[in-house]
C-alpha cells in the first residue's frame, strides 16, 4: 500500500511541477495576459 501512496504523491508533485513551469513561463512571455486572467478570476 505504502508504493501506492508513494506513486500518488510523486505524481501529484510532478504535476504540479509542470504547472509552475507553465505558468512561470506564461507569466514571462505575456505579462499582460496573464494579468488579465488574474483579474477574471476575481
Amino acid at each position: 500500500m505504502a508504493l501506492g501512496e508513494y506513486v500518488s504523491v510523486s505524481s501529484q508533485r510532478d504535476s504540479q511541477t509542470a504547472l509552475l513551469a507553465q505558468e512561470e513561463r506564461e507569466l514571462a512571455e505575456t505579462p499582460e495576459q496573464e494579468l488579465a486572467e488574474l483579474t477574471a478570476l476575481y
